[in-house]
């Protein structure tokens, strides 16, 4: 491979491994928004504060938020949204966030995102599968 291709490929996985490990800001759309955790409550009732957070946190680590941001995802998002909010251009190269999400929500809670049947699934349906792994998807 020719040198100035290296230094590029270099330069990218240097980038992405530095966002991976400060931490990345929210996207425009999430960052303003106020926290979402009445809207997990009304949404899950039975689910406890901690059950809730755990699960958004699980997801803002895999995307290299900051936990502390976590609640300011909705049980409305699709993790498609937050991702392509991420990398809008379609050719754009990521940081593995959506592999590295699945990975952490079957070695947590045994679901696998791959069978939840949609591309567009929601984090609710998502929590609503852990939470009742009859009602996957």
């Amino acid at each position: 491979m020719p040198f100035p291709m290296v230094l590029i490929w270099t330069l990218v996985l240097f980038v992405c491994a530095l966002s991976l490990v400060l931490g990345r800001s929210l996207p425009a759309g999430f960052r303003e928004r106020a926290c979402q955790g009445r809207a997990w409550r009304r949404e899950f009732p039975r689910a406890s504060k901690a059950q809730i957070r755990a699960f958004l946190q699980v997801f803002a680590s895999a995307f290299g938020f900051d936990k502390t941001d976590s609640l300011r995802f909705s049980p409305y998002d699709s993790v498609l949204s937050v991702y392509r909010a991420l990398y809008p251009l379609q050719w754009t190269p990521d940081a593995l966030e959506l592999e590295t999400f699945a990975q952490m929500l079957e070695k947590r809670y045994g679901l696998r995102l791959e069978e939840t049947g949609s591309a567009t699934v929601t984090l609710g349906a998502l929590f609503r599968a852990i939470d009742d792994p009859g009602a996957k998807g």
